[in-house]
């Protein structure tokens, strides 16, 4: 039947056709789907990084503190004194921002023998992947207790 309207080709070169139309249609359907979903980072790859144990208590974390989990943040959980779906206080992220990489400290001051830092960008205005970076390197270096003392996670 496919000779009828392509009277010239042997089949050979029809069931080559056929393949390179077909395979057009993939690339095209995986480039419009498969190929840009799969390149996609999400806010909490840095999280996923830490051991499993971690992630574990991590989402109990974001439940206790803003009703948050991984699919689903809570960005309107925020008060002047906490922000974000893990409620970072600014002595915290203060603290953490800086050596994550998030933002770079302006000023640094005593209180006593505690150091106090400030950063150029604050909590309520870090995006949900910086507030993941400064999560994850908290938990790496200072652990979860700063959360999990007060949430039972």
């Amino acid at each position: 039947m496919a000779e009828a309207w392509l009277p010239g080709l042997p089949r050979r070169t029809l069931g080559t056709v056929r393949r390179l139309v077909a395979g057009c249609i993939l690339a095209t359907s995986l480039g419009f789907h498969g190929v840009a979903g799969a390149t996609t980072t999400r806010w909490f790859q840095p999280i996923m990084l830490l051991p499993k144990a971690v992630i574990h208590t991590t989402r109990c974390i974001l439940y206790a503190e803003s009703r948050s989990t991984f699919t689903n943040p809570n960005l309107g959980d925020t008060n002047p004194y906490q922000f974000g779906p893990f409620q970072f206080t600014p002595v915290l992220w203060n603290r953490w921002a800086w050596v994550a990489g998030v933002g770079s400290k302006t000023a640094s001051w005593y209180l006593g023998s505690t150091a106090l830092n400030a950063v150029t960008i604050p909590a309520y205005r870090a995006s949900l992947r910086q507030q993941a970076k400064v999560f994850a390197v908290v938990a790496r270096y200072d652990g979860t207790w700063p959360w999990t003392a007060y949430d039972r996670c």
